[in-house]
Formats: C-alpha cells, structure tokens, sequence
C-alpha cells in the first residue's frame, strides 16, 4: 500500500478491511516522514504498533 492510499482509507467513512502480516488492523495513523502506519490490531482493536505502510494490503470484497 502507500501513503495515498493509507490516508484515503483513514479519511474513508467506509470499513475498509486491511491486513498486516496476514492479521486485521484498523489503521489510526500515518507518519509521512517515516513512511509508517499506527495501527490497532488483536481482540476489539486494542493492541497498537506501528508498521510500514509498504507492508499494508487492502482486502478487495469480490462481488
């Protein structure tokens, strides 16, 4: 994913799914310096980490 990308997500009113490493996260930041992403992750959200946002993937729903 990039940063574009990340942003849209974050300013989207949609429930967007995203993965990190194969788990869902809910993105709740960026850091453009960076090039990183807070996110929360685990039950109900409540763990919190940052990750590249290179290493976020966007799950397309097929219709």
């Amino acid at each position: 994913m990039d940063i574009q990308r990340a942003k849209e997500i974050i300013d989207s009113s949609d429930s967007i799914q995203v993965l990190y490493k194969d788990k869902a996260i809910w993105i709740t930041g960026i850091n453009e310096t960076e090039k990183t992403a807070e996110v929360a992750t685990g039950p109900q959200f409540k763990e919190k980490m940052t990750v590249p946002i290179n290493q976020l993937e966007e799950i397309h729903n097929k219709h």
